[in-house]
């Protein structure tokens, strides 16, 4: 055997988890790691990235959509946004998104989870608690819009809204 190729086992420049990472032949020494999240393939140097870096990958934010490790001869398993997945774990196979259900938008800086589709902005100033008289703005292309209250949106998460004290003066 040939000493300049003794570690040629042990340290595997790039290894596809479909293939198996974690398995004994690639073990997890690799110093990057192939990936597929959707139709995309990624090559990653992390064992151990968050839910967030691959949503970030394929440009999708959490706010929005839901991220699936698919498990080989098992149940597809939600990866929350914050969560480590240890890609040197046999049976990880790839990712996918899918949109949620229910959503985040923002209110004032603050998390509000709401159903995706249509919603009066009344009922968006109810569900975050923006006070009696406070008018509610949306931000589009980082401009603030007012909003009537009886104004229908169609939510889809993400939309960054805030709160405006009544206008005008007494009489």
């Amino acid at each position: 055997m040939n000493p300049e190729n003794t570690n040629e086992r042990a340290v595997q420049e790039s290894v596809p988890i479909e293939k198996g990472a974690g398995d004994a032949e690639h073990g997890s020494s690799a110093r990057k790691y192939q990936i597929r999240v959707d139709d995309d393939n990624f090559e990653i140097a992390a064992a151990m990235p968050t839910g967030q870096e691959l949503l970030n990958l394929v440009r999708k934010e959490a706010c929005r959509y839901e991220l699936f490790q698919v498990i080989k001869c098992g149940e597809d398993q939600v990866i929350d946004p914050s969560e480590q997945i240890d890609l040197t774990r046999p049976g990880v196979e790839a990712f996918i998104t899918a949109l949620k259900h229910t959503v985040t938008i923002f209110v004032d800086g603050e998390n509000v989870p709401l159903t995706r589709g249509e919603h009066t902005v009344a009922q968006i100033k109810t569900l975050a608690g923006v006070a009696a008289g406070y008018r509610l703005a949306e931000e589009r292309h980082g401009v603030l819009h007012n909003l009537a209250d009886d104004e229908s949106l169609d939510i889809q998460g993400c939309e960054r809204f805030e709160s405006r004290p009544p206008s005008g003066g007494s009489s």
